[in-house]
C-alpha cells in the first residue's frame, strides 16, 4: 500500500493584537482606529504554509501462522509567515519567522498466531529535525536573528505475547525498551541592520 499528501496553504497570517493605547512614556503619536476589526501596519502581512508526506505499507506472508509488517512514513513541513508586529503605522518592528521541518519513521513486526499463542515482535526508529532563521527587525538600526535547530532520534524494541490458558482466561505479557536524544543549537545574535556587523561584539 502507497499513499501520499500535498497541501499548500498561502493568506495573510492572524497578526499580533492591534494597540489600544501607548505604552507610558511612547511619545511618537499612531493611528488606532476606534473599531477593533480596523488596524494600521506599515508592513504587508504574508504567509505561507506547505504540508507533505507519504507512506509505505508492506504485509508479507512468511507462513500459515507469521507475517511479517514494514511501515514506512516521511513527513516534510515549510511553515513561514511576515507580520508587522507593532501593528501600527509606523515603521517599529517586524518579524519574518520561517519553519522547516522533516521526519522519517519506520516500523517492523512479525506476528505468529497459534492456536494457544499469539505474540508480536517489532523495532521502530524515529528521525525529526526542525530549524528556522528567525529575523526580528527593529527600526531603524538593528535586526535580531535567532537561528535555532532542533533534533531528535528514538528507537523502540516491543514484543507481546497472549497465552490462552482456557477459552476464557489469558495471560498476556508486554515489554519496551524505548531510547530518545534530542539535540537543540541556539546560535545568532543582534546585528546591525542590512550587515552581517553585530550591533554589541561583545
Amino acid at each position: 500500500l502507497l499513499s501520499g499528501d500535498y497541501g499548500r496553504f498561502d493568506g495573510v497570517p492572524l497578526t499580533y493584537a492591534k494597540p489600544i493605547a501607548a505604552k507610558p512614556n511612547f511619545v511618537v503619536p499612531f493611528d488606532s482606529p476606534t473599531s477593533l476589526w480596523e488596524v494600521r501596519t506599515s508592513h504587508l502581512a504574508s504567509g505561507k504554509n506547505t504540508q507533505q508526506g507519504a507512506l509505505a505499507r508492506l504485509t508479507l506472508r512468511l507462513n500459515a501462522t507469521t507475517t511479517l509488517n514494514s511501515l514506512t512514513a516521511y513527513r516534510k513541513s515549510n511553515y513561514r509567515f511576515f507580520v508587522d508586529t507593532d501593528a501600527t503605522e509606523l515603521t517599529l518592528q517586524t518579524a519574518d519567522a520561517p519553519d522547516l521541518q522533516h521526519q522519517f519513521s519506520q516500523e517492523l513486526t512479525i506476528v505468529q498466531r497459534t492456536p494457544k499463542v499469539t505474540w508480536i515482535g517489532g523495532v521502530f526508529l524515529f528521525d525529526d529535525h526542525n530549524e528556522g532563521q528567525v529575523e526580528i527587525t527593529v527600526y531603524p538600526a538593528i535586526q535580531i536573528r535567532p537561528f535555532a535547530k532542533m533534533g531528535t532520534k528514538a528507537g523502540a524494541l516491543f514484543g507481546q505475547a497472549v497465552y490462552s490458558l482456557s477459552r476464557r482466561v489469558t495471560l498476556t505479557g508486554v515489554i519496551r525498551y524505548t531510547d530518545e536524544e534530542k539535540e537543540l543549537d541556539n546560535t545568532g545574535g543582534v546585528y546591525r541592520l542590512g550587515t552581517a556587523v553585530l550591533a554589541v561584539p561583545g
